[in-house]
Parts: C-alpha cells; sequence; structure tokens
C-alpha cells in the first residue's frame, strides 16, 4: 500500500483545481520543441510546470476517455530529466516521486533513489529528507541496515 502524505494530497487537489488555463492539444507540440530547446532555467521552469500539469490530466481521468497518450506520459520523466540537467535541480526530487508514485505505470524505487541521490549531489536541500521518505514508505521491510544508516549520514 502507498501512503501518501498530507500535504502531496493537497497539491494533488490545488492542481486539480487549476487545470483550465492548460490546453492538452497545445500540449504535444509544446512539450516536444521544450525538450529539444536549448536548455536554460526559463526553459526548464516551462518543463517541470507541464510535467506537474500533464501529471494532473492523468489523474483527472484523461488518459481513460482518449484525450491524454500514453506517449505524452512517457515523456514526463524526461521533462523533469531535462529541467534538472537545465539548473532546475528540484526537478530530481519531482522525478524521483514520479518514479516513486507515477500515475500511470509500475513504481521503480531504485530510479526514485538515483534521482533523489542526483537532487543531494546537486545540493537540493530537501533531497536527504525526500530520500528517508521514498525508503520508509517503499523499502522499510526490505533496506538493509548499511542501505538504512547511509540514507540518514
Amino acid at each position: 500500500m502507498v501512503r501518501i502524505a498530507l500535504g502531496d494530497a493537497l497539491n494533488w487537489a490545488k492542481c486539480l483545481c487549476n487545470l483550465g488555463e492548460f490546453s492538452l492539444d497545445d500540449s504535444v507540440l509544446e512539450i516536444d520543441a521544450l525538450l529539444s530547446a536549448p536548455r536554460s532555467q526559463a526553459v526548464a521552469e516551462q518543463l517541470v510546470e507541464w510535467a506537474d500539469k500533464t501529471r494532473c490530466h492523468i489523474l483527472r481521468g484523461d488518459m481513460m476517455i482518449g484525450i491524454l497518450s500514453m506517449d505524452e506520459v512517457a515523456k514526463i520523466p524526461a521533462a523533469y530529466e531535462a529541467a534538472a540537467l537545465s539548473g532546475l535541480t528540484d526537478a530530481w526530487v519531482k522525478l524521483a516521486w514520479w518514479y516513486a508514485t507515477p500515475e500511470f505505470g509500475d513504481a521503480d524505487v531504485e530510479m526514485a533513489e538515483a534521482s533523489l541521490n542526483k537532487a543531494i549531489a546537486a545540493g537540493v536541500p530537501e533531497a536527504q529528507m525526500e530520500l528517508v521518505k521514498i525508503v520508509w514508505f517503499f523499502k522499510r521491510e526490505t533496506a538493509t541496515d548499511s542501505q538504512k544508516r547511509k540514507i540518514v549520514e
């Protein structure tokens, strides 16, 4: 069973209420252009905004009614990673939570941990705590003592 922190649930509820200004018709062209654009802070911010809103569309059920394709959903982790590599290092944390609790597909806790290790290396302040959360929620019964010690160091 996956447990989501109250703050995360409130963020997704807020997200669902703010979908009005986002058009899925333009999103395919937009994300392709953004992913191929030269790296910059402005592009990184747009990538994260697109990925966050697309995740909200999954929750809203847009895939079930055919207005959100699997191809678009598959670009969410690429958008977060491109944003992180463009200098918006907080995107590593968003990428980690996508891997840990995707709205579509299977969780990949190892990729989540790898993303958080990149966030820690990039100096993202909350990354260490997010790594502890991931391990607690998903691996507390299977992580070895040495893995647990390494995470809290």
